[in-house]
């Protein structure tokens, strides 16, 4: 049996709410049918620019082209929506080649991979990976140090102002150390000697997502690095390790009380609550959670399930799919230098 592979952001979503959890990674329910426009996926093709222009040498203004090409024949009745989106898209990215110019921000860096998954197993549990991907891998070529390089698409730079709280990059820096060093190091220090570690930290980079005009104030982007700690990563390894720990008891649970339910759903329901205790965050849930309106359900003896199937706005899928995706396979076909 492959390992299950538990992800930061699935940390996170079962630390914020189990039941949104359950839904999302336990019954694997997806949405049917996101539209093609929007932050997100904004921010999902100006990626595939990016690594399409550091991993294989492609133009990210043509790149955009290409892909909101593809939404708009597919998508035709947002037609409007993906030109505008992709005035703004293409003002940001080639902005951002512009200001690696003049702040040679890259000067030291050389790119090793790009969208790059790493999978290493739990130190201490069996059947147990920690995955993420990386949006590049990079090597210092001052310090000689492996680092990762996370992009941002975002209307402020509040995460760099959060770097200390935020729990994703300590997360990939604890991949990349057991990745290099092997659980047992990372763990007790033995054999963790800093001058020869060769996993340095990694780099934040946002592109505001905002038009350059008369009326927009700068900064459009930036760039902020850092560095852990051999007790930082001993004590992210600890955090992840709790938390996978209820998630996969959570799992075993859940598997037994659907065995035993033989088909009741009241009983699983009641089940449910004993082993993930709903969290309502009032004015919070609204926007953050797409299962919102179906979360009462679950509490007065409705129909959930079938409310699910019957709204049309989710399916049964693998929350994880998007690992596998590759933007840039009809990209590359197309544009890709001979």
């Amino acid at each position: 049996m492959n390992p299950v592979g538990i992800s930061q952001t699935e940390l996170a979503t079962f630390q914020r709410c189990p039941r949104m959890w359950y839904l999302k990674y336990y019954l694997g329910m997806v949405p049917a049918d996101e539209p093609p426009t929007g932050a997100r996926i904004l921010g999902i093709r100006v990626h595939a620019a990016l690594e399409g222009w550091y991993g294989y040498g492609l133009n990210p203004k043509e790149t955009l082209l290409y892909l909101y090409g593809i939404a708009t024949r597919q998508r035709p009745e947002y037609a409007s929506e993906l030109a505008t989106e992709l005035h703004l898209a293409t003002t940001m990215v080639e902005g951002y080649l512009g200001w690696l110019a003049e702040e040679g921000a890259d000067a030291e860096l050389e790119v090793v991979s790009t969208e790059r998954e790493l999978r290493v197993p739990v130190p201490g549990l069996d059947g147990v990976d920690f995955r993420g991907r990386l949006d590049q891998v990079y090597r210092n070529t001052r310090s000689n140090t492996l680092g990762f390089m996370d992009y941002k698409t975002g209307a402020s730079f509040d995460r760099h102002d959060d770097l200390a709280l935020d729990p994703q990059m300590p997360f990939y820096c604890l991949l990349q150390q057991l990745a290099a060093h092997g659980g047992e190091a990372v763990i007790t220090g033995t054999g963790y000697h800093p001058e020869r570690v060769i996993v340095g930290g990694g780099t934040i980079r946002t592109l505001r997502r905002v038009l350059r005009t008369e009326k927009s104030k700068p900064p459009y982007y930036q760039s902020d690095s850092f560095t852990y700690t051999p007790e930082q990563i001993r004590a992210e390894l600890s955090r992840a390790t709790a938390i996978v720990t209820k998630i996969m008891q959570a799992r075993y649970d859940l598997d037994a009380a659907y065995q035993n339910s033989g088909g009741n759903q009241a009983y699983m329901d009641v089940r449910c609550r004993e082993i993930l205790p709903p969290t309502k965050i009032v004015g919070d849930c609204s926007w953050r959670c797409e299962f919102a309106k179906i979360c009462p359900m679950m509490d007065d003896g409705s129909d959930w399930p079938g409310a699910l199937v019957r709204s049309g706005r989710y399916v049964a899928g693998d929350p994880y799919s998007y690992y596998g995706k590759d933007a840039l396979s009809a990209v590359r076909a197309d544009l890709e230098p001979v």
